[in-house]
């Protein structure tokens, strides 16, 4: 009997070690969701309550509020220098607005959303974006809100929105649908890290496919969120849902894939930056593909997918799509090919130059004699 008593507690302690280790699973297991996002008001609040006050203690706002400090090395980065001067002017010109104008304008109207969704946002947006990648991705980061900057939004040790920007059009729908999209790419950083296969052997070319799935998914997320907060008009969105400008953008991917190996890498870079990310082929194509995976293939081969990396990513959707809509990625075999041949072509164009220059010359040379000739 007594050592029936003495067995019970551990009983009871292998039952509880067990409880606790089977929550501490589903915890790890699940970590996405308990993610950490928070929205910094703080400069904000300061701006839209007492604009006049922050304009007369500029130093110790742009020195104390983490968004104002993330802006001036922002500038520092990107050489620009007026960041400064601008936001004094801005802000200069809203204080000398009438206080009821001033309260009744959509950018205040704007802040004061923001400033009320603080913590509904990270409720809402968080079980959302972890939707679209594994359970062990973690995506703590902190969003610092101010006006008057000269970005929209950029990214350091979190990231900073500019809520005077004049693409929100004074909609927090816009700017929260949008904020969606930036969140995604700190899951997708950590997504490199964990991926299952090895880039492409061509550093350009796994730059390119790197962008493609990075900055397509995002959007598609954003895009897949227009049930929490819609948008009308973001032009990504509008692209997305026309099927003859996916087809006109997914043949201009695929031309700029043709040239991989036809130009150098330099040239191809400056060119894969224009036509990717400020034409926005990426963006649109990108995200195409991440629904056609999404509808076709269902959540779980997404996921997959964008664990395997691009390469698995295009792939996947290959299968999937239309065969007259695949994306056309260059072997290594190829684009060795194809600078080869680009190789041998420079080499006759600079011998056929050598070649001309050299006739050129004994032509000048015999047109000089003749004429000296001539006068003797």
């Amino acid at each position: 009997m007594l050592r029936e008593v003495i067995a019970i507690p551990g009983v009871l302690i292998t039952i509880i070690a067990m409880v606790l280790d089977t929550a501490l699973a589903i915890q790890q297991s699940d970590s996405c969701r308990t993610s950490r996002i928070e929205l910094n008001v703080s400069a904000l609040e300061q701006i839209f309550s007492n604009p006049r006050k922050v304009l007369q203690e500029e130093e110790r706002f742009w020195t104390e509020e983490k968004a104002q400090r993330y802006t001036s090395e922002w500038a520092n980065h990107v050489g620009a220098t007026s960041v400064r001067e601008q936001w004094r002017a801005e802000l200069g010109a809203f204080v000398q607005l009438p206080m009821e104008e001033r309260n009744k304008s959509h950018l205040f109207q704007l802040a004061h959303g923001i400033i009320a969704a603080r913590k509904t946002f990270p409720l809402e947006s968080v079980p959302h974006i972890c939707a679209f990648f594994p359970a062990k991705i973690k995506l703590d980061i902190t969003v610092y809100f101010t006006a008057f900057i000269l970005p929209r939004t950029f990214a350091l040790e979190g990231v900073v929105v500019n809520v005077s920007s004049d693409h929100w059009q004074g909609d927090a729908n816009h700017l929260f649908n949008a904020l969606i999209r930036e969140i995604s790419f700190s899951g997708l950083k950590q997504m490199h890290s964990i991926r299952t296969e090895a880039a492409h052997p061509n550093r350009v070319l796994s730059g390119m496919l790197n962008d493609l799935l990075d900055e397509g998914l995002a959007t598609y997320i954003g895009y897949s969120a227009r049930n929490l907060y819609p948008v009308s008009g973001e032009a990504d969105y509008v692209y997305l849902e026309n099927p003859e400008e996916i087809t006109r953008l997914s043949a201009r991917l695929n031309r700029l894939l043709s040239r991989m190996g036809r130009l150098n890498d330099a040239k191809f870079q400056q060119l894969a930056r224009t036509i990717g990310m400020t034409q926005r082929t990426y963006h649109v194509v990108g995200a195409h593909m991440a629904e056609v995976i999404d509808v076709e293939g269902g959540r779980e081969a997404l996921i997959a997918a964008v664990q395997g990396g691009p390469l698995a990513f295009i792939a996947t959707y290959n299968s999937l799509a239309p065969a007259n809509q695949a994306i056309r990625v260059p072997d290594v075999q190829t684009i060795a090919s194809r600078q080869k041949s680009q190789q041998r072509l420079r080499y006759l164009i600079d011998r056929g130059f050598i070649v001309v220059a050299l006739l050129a010359g004994v032509f000048i040379v015999r047109y000089l004699l003749r004429k000296h000739q001539t006068k003797s």
